[in-house]
């Protein structure tokens, strides 16, 4: 089969401004048996928007895809599509794709059937299908695989078809359900990162528990916990300046290092630890003087060097390497701080495992730092979701 550029898949040129909206919820509310499943949910997705729903199990992801695709109605609340009401819009009449995590493709057709069943259901068979079919194939890497049945496919080549498949009517807005559940991570990233570049003019909505995709995707994050909607904004910025403890630890690994607000100066909160060091960070509405709270800081984030606090510059803390792993592409440091004292603090320090250690050793006395405004004073405990 002939090569073909991705880029012929793009939506029309001249799309319509990046402002337009093209799906909401508004305050949507949805019963379940024992507790909501939704509760007064408000989204908003522009034209070529990219949105990540990110959440654990029973956060409410599903929930919000099936009442934009049309199969469910929210309580409370309205659907938009468009800016016009969608209540009495049927699914089949949205223009919109909806991929789930346990979609089946028809066993009896290969690759290449499978992806232009959208097409021919449409409007009927075409030599013209051929053409659009093939490109997908190319992108998605599934050149060679066009009569093969869904049996004789691995998890990874199932995925990719049923996403070229979705993507063949070029629909103005995609709803992705975690659609690479199940791959492992390697595979996961390889197929999103192929994806990407196809979606270019499209409206995304991405639900997945898994805060590498949301930050592949990049675009917008809406952070989700038993139905309520705990944050959104631009993903990096919701990744840095989480607004609570919960939004913290869905997005990534964090540090989070108990301590007391001393003073706050030029929205700079200075907390003296509990294990006795004096740090800065951000200050938010949680930074009080003389109330509890704990440090938020990336792992990624903070400085380490075989040095002294004085040589690393001002703000450096001592620490110990109390232990370094190895764990695929990444090198993960344990450090103590305050390690002399009775309380001291766990550090966790990454760094990607081709950047030299600078010969660190575990055992080793070591200095760390990092820029206040990657770090960030949270509530010691979460308010309850009711």
């Amino acid at each position: 089969m002939a090569s073909h550029p991705v880029t012929a898949l793009r939506m029309p040129s001249r799309p319509p401004p990046a402002t337009r909206q093209v799906a909401a919820l508004r305050e949507v509310s949805l019963a379940g048996r024992r507790q909501p499943v939704l509760r007064r949910l408000g989204l908003e997705i522009a034209t070529g928007e990219r949105l990540a729903l990110l959440g654990p199990a029973g956060a409410g992801k599903t929930a919000a895809l099936m009442l934009l695709s049309g199969f469910t109605r929210p309580d409370t609340g309205s659907v938009l599509l468009g800016g016009r009401e969608a209540a009495d819009i049927p699914p089949a009449a949205r223009e919109l794709a909806l991929v789930g995590h346990d979609e089946v493709l028809l066993p009896h057709l290969g690759v290449a059937g499978n992806i232009a069943l959208p097409l021919e259901l449409r409007s009927g068979p075409s030599v013209g299908h051929a053409d659009r079919v093939g490109r997908l194939m190319d992108a998605l890497r599934l050149v060679g695989l066009a009569d093969r049945r869904p049996c004789d496919l691995s998890a990874e080549q199932r995925a990719r078809t049923v996403l070229a498949r979705a993507l063949v009517t070029q629909p103005g807005l995609v709803l992705l359900d975690d659609p690479c559940a199940g791959l492992d991570p390697s595979a996961r990233a390889a197929v999103l990162a192929d994806l990407a570049p196809l979606l270019q003019g499209m409206a995304v909505v991405l639900a997945t528990r898994d805060p590498g995709d949301a930050l592949h995707l990049g675009g917008r994050v809406a952070v989700l916990e038993a139905g309520a909607l705990l944050q959104a904004g631009p993903v990096q910025e919701v990744y840095d300046q989480p607004d609570s403890l919960r939004v913290a630890r869905l997005l990534g690994a964090a540090n989070l290092l108990p301590g007391r607000v001393e003073a706050v100066e030029d929205d700079i909160a200075i907390v003296r630890l509990g294990c006795g060091l004096t740090v800065e960070a951000a200050a938010t509405p949680a930074a009080v003087p003389g109330r509890d709270c704990q440090v938020f800081i990336r792992p990624e984030r903070v400085a380490v060097a075989a040095v002294t606090p004085a040589d690393m510059g001002e703000g450096a803390l001592p620490a110990l390497v109390a232990g370094i792993a190895w764990r695929g592409d990444q090198v993960r440091l344990s450090l103590r701080l305050g390690a002399e004292g009775p309380r001291p603090a766990e550090l966790i320090v990454t760094r990607p495992a081709v950047v030299p250690l600078a010969g660190l050793t575990a055992g080793q006395q070591v200095a760390v730092a990092w820029q206040a405004e990657y770090a960030r004073v949270l509530a010691r405990e979460d308010p309850v979701i009711e």
